[in-house]
Formats: C-alpha cells, structure tokens, sequence
C-alpha cells in the first residue's frame, strides 16, 4: 500500500546591548497572535521569485552522458517552509510562533518542535554512512502520485545517499545554492520521483529525516547497474 500524500551547526552571536534592547522591543511590542496581523500574500507584487530546481544526469561507465533532465517550478514540502524559519529562531520561545511547529517525519508521524530547545539541521549519527556528511540526503523511488506541498516521504522510495557538494553562487538577476549526491545501483532500477530530506533537531536529542522537496518524472529512467546517476537540488532567488 503506498503511503497517503496529500504529498554543522549555526551559532548566532549578538552584543549583549542588542540582546537586551530586543528583549525591550518585543516586550513593548503589540501582540501578533492574529490572523489579522498577517501579511496576505495575494494582495502583494513584486518581481522577485523562488524558483526551486531539480538536475538529474544519468552518466555511463565510460563517463558519458546516456541521459538528463531537468525540471523547475515545483513547489517544495510544508516541511521546507517550517525548518526553514525554525532554523532562524534556533532556541527561541516558541510562544512567540503563530503555526509551523509540527514537523512531518519521513517516517508519517508528527513531529512537535519543542519550546525553548534547540532546533537546526543535524548529521545523521545513527551509522557510519552519512557521518562525514551534513545533514542533507536524496532518495530515489518508483512513485508516480503528483507532488504536492503535503508530501513527506517518496511513495515507495528504491535508494537513498548522501548529499556530498555545496555550493553558493549569483549574478546581476540572480542568487543560489545547489546541494548534489550520486549514486551507483548494484542492479537495474527505475525510477519515477526523486526527494530531498533534511536530518533536523527538533528538541534536545530528538532527530529525525524530514522531506524538503519531492519531484516525479515525466516519465520512468532507468539506471543500469553500471550507471551512475546525480542530483542536484537548486534554489534559485530571482530579484531583477
């Protein structure tokens, strides 16, 4: 049965005297817990966008390119938006936080971000496979249920490995990052979606996969046991 889809470390320093003084401000400031305080995004414009994209090269033995596609504009997980902003707020009273503090884990079950424990991207240090890795990995599986932003795990996931390249870059129109993992099967496979998980802290030694991003093919690839295939997950951020 498929599942039901809908679907290191960063350490902020400040001056004590700006701790203190934005302690000040957020105890004077007026209460934000409304929907009424709410920006609504369908009343805003602007010329700026976030386009995630996905790259997948399927390479030959003899290095050579049998196959590539790829694919931008599908949306990412709730998942994405949630780390994403709870990474910002590391350890903060999660009082202050209107919604996003239930995290789906790879797994299908809920996930609570406990208040005032840290929260932020981990490594996996439940074996020695992605130890020397941050905390990112990609999974390749046979599914073919459309994405959708409720996602939290591949439909039957194949294979997974580790995210093993960073990079940052921009230009005058625009700025990214792009993660990238390989991958070389023992036998034949096929597949039809490809997903990008976080390792993420939730609370004081609690850990788990979370899905960012879940993408399905236009149609199946298949992967010869001497083939190598990589992925490269991009944002891109569009401001002129």
């Amino acid at each position: 049965m498929s599942k039901a889809f809908g679907s290191n470390k960063l350490l902020i320093s400040l001056p004590a005297l700006a701790l203190i003084a934005g302690f000040l401000l957020g105890a004077l400031a007026p209460p934000i817990h409304s929907s009424a305080n709410m920006v609504q995004p369908q009343t805003m414009t602007s010329d700026s966008s976030i386009i995630p994209v996905i790259d997948i090269t399927l390479y030959n033995k003899d290095g050579s390119i049998a196959s590539k596609y790829i694919k931008a504009g599908d949306p990412p997980t709730l998942n994405f938006i949630k780390t994403t902003y709870l990474s910002w707020l590391y350890a903060f009273r999660l009082k202050n936080v209107v919604n996003g503090t239930d995290l789906i884990a790879e797994s299908g079950s809920v996930k609570m971000v406990k208040d005032w424990e840290y929260h932020c991207a981990f490594y996996d240090k439940s074996g020695e496979f992605y130890l020397t890795y941050p905390s990112l990995k990609i999974a390749i599986g046979s599914g073919t249920t459309p994405p959708s932003i409720h996602d939290y795990a591949l439909e039957n996931k194949l294979a997974e490995f580790p995210v093993t390249f960073y990079v940052v870059h921009y230009n005058s129109t625009h700025m990214w990052f792009t993660v990238m993992g390989s991958y070389h099967p023992s036998t034949q496979m096929t597949i039809n979606e490809v997903g990008l998980f976080i390792y993420y802290k939730y609370g004081n030694s609690l850990y788990d996969w979370f899905m960012l991003f879940r993408d399905v093919l236009p149609s199946p690839l298949t992967i010869e046991k001497d083939q190598t295939i990589v992925v490269k997950y991009s944002l891109y951020v569009k401001y002129s």
